[in-house]
């Protein structure tokens, strides 16, 4: 029989999970998880399997973790993720390249089309691309 656990035992389990990966990777990445399917973030999941882990998770239950790592490890990087944690986000941690991780998540949350109508506003400059396809904001005269 399997026990179920209470709320407090899950946060804490939570806040271990969240303070090794804290520990373990030193880049992260925040992708809006807004309109997104079950089946696409297991495809995002499935992409990233190797160098990179995506956690979702309350935001005020993320930020509580931060603050108390923080206050631990006396590293205070992670308080900048901190402004970031509005809607639906998911944190990807990540050993490697972040362009190349952000690719591959845009790759399932998007439909091709769409990326190639972004990919040719990049390259005709009509855009600003902040380092992920996840980020990009196009550009209107005002």
């Amino acid at each position: 029989m399997v026990v179920k656990l209470s709320k407090a035992e899950k946060k804490v389990r939570y806040d271990k999970k969240l303070c090794s990966l804290l520990d373990e990777y030193e880049k992260v990445l925040i992708a809006g998880a807004d309109n997104v399917g079950s089946n696409q973030l297991q495809s995002i999941c499935r992409g990233l399997r190797g160098d990179s882990v995506l956690l979702m998770g309350k935001n005020t239950l993320i930020r509580r973790c931060i603050r108390f790592h923080t206050e631990k490890t006396d590293n205070k990087d992670f308080l900048n993720l901190l402004p970031l944690l509005v809607g639906n986000v998911g944190l990807i941690f990540t050993k490697g390249d972040l362009k190349e991780v952000s690719e591959e998540v845009a790759k399932v949350k998007y439909s091709k089309d769409i990326l190639s109508y972004l990919e040719d506003l990049w390259l005709n400059d009509e855009c600003q691309y902040n380092g992920s396809m996840l980020d990009v904001f196009l550009v209107t005269d005002q």
